[in-house]
């Protein structure tokens, strides 16, 4: 990914405990070139060119004759489309050069749905379980788990305005949905307009 149009000073926001305050609105906002230093060594995620997400076929047929089995479809479809808008949330928020209402409901938004989707995990696993696919399920809950961790750091970052750590956080996030892909021509929208408040609004009833 390019570094063009990046100011000198922008390299020294590697560490989040940079001269850059962590808690101003005004000051520039290292959170491309913080994710473009992570993204790069994790996993090869690609954010800027991501293409047309395709379905993965299982190659085995006793997977397939579980899934015929096992209906989750509606879960599952929430859970691929909270992450495919966690993917573009992420690809708005790298081009952000300074804090902004956009940077902010960005940041929001991807906790949001972070924490959203840790909470589909139970209702995947909860069929699994009752038919005493306990591995099945066990495996499914590990794999997902960084979910919850990540949205609650991502929540705390965002609600502190601690954009470094919202900038570094973001490209964690980013590693774990490697393998999730956005069409350039998606249709999602902006659907992270309004998550600030939302997550405000959220956290004083909490």
């Amino acid at each position: 990914m390019g570094k063009e149009g990046l100011e000198p000073s922008r390299l020294a926001a590697r560490d989040p405990k940079s001269r850059l305050s962590a808690n101003s609105s005004t000051s520039p906002v290292p959170i491309r070139e913080i994710i473009s230093r992570w993204s790069s060594n994790v996993n090869n995620f690609d954010i800027m060119e991501t293409i047309e997400y395709s379905r993965e076929k299982s190659s085995s047929l006793s997977e397939a004759k579980l899934t015929r089995i096992i209906k989750l479809d509606g879960v599952g479809k929430q859970r691929k489309r909270l992450t495919r808008e966690v993917v573009l949330a992420i690809r708005e928020l790298m081009r952000q050069e300074e804090v902004s209402d956009v940077t902010k409901d960005l940041a929001a938004f991807i906790a949001i749905n972070l924490e959203a989707i840790y909470q589909t995990i139970d209702l995947t696993v909860a069929a699994w379980e009752k038919r005493d696919y306990w591995v099945k399920a066990d495996r499914f809950r590990r794999e997902w788990a960084w979910s919850g961790v990540m949205g609650a750091e991502m929540k705390k970052a965002t609600l502190n305005e601690d954009w470094p750590t919202v900038a570094v956080t973001a490209a964690k996030i980013a590693s774990k949905l490697g393998n999730v892909q956005v069409s350039p021509r998606h249709r999602m929208g902006k659907p992270w307009e309004g998550a600030w408040e939302q997550l405000q609004l959220k956290d004083r009833k909490e």
